[in-house]
């Protein structure tokens, strides 16, 4: 089961972050989120704005499309995924899903 909320505009993914790793990388699943091991730093913000570079790259979406929810100071985190091409909405979110489920391949 994919740690992911579907919303009208968007996507809500549930991750949780493990800073200061020895590579950027999906790790699976843990605790109900995705585990995303990022080489940035816990401090000034930078392992929050890696992961969303990282994650952005993996899904093939623009970095700015997406936003951090919930847990700037956590480890567990709540990024919102909108939608933005021109295809519908259910297009999209079709698409971002088998984007994280090939992922966790």
């Amino acid at each position: 089961m994919l740690p992911v909320e579907k919303k009208t505009n968007g996507l809500l993914i549930h991750v949780y972050v493990q800073p200061k790793s020895s590579r950027n990388q999906i790790a699976g699943i843990h605790n109900n989120a995705l585990k995303i091991r990022i080489t940035a730093p816990p401090t000034d913000n930078k392992a929050n704005r890696a992961c969303i570079r990282f994650l952005a790259k993996q899904l093939g979406v623009p970095p700015s499309s997406m936003e951090l929810v919930s847990g700037k100071s956590s480890r567990s985190k709540q990024l919102f995924v909108a939608y933005t091409d021109a295809d519908t909405p259910k297009q999209q979110q079709t698409r971002l899903l088998e984007k994280l489920s090939a992922l966790l391949e």
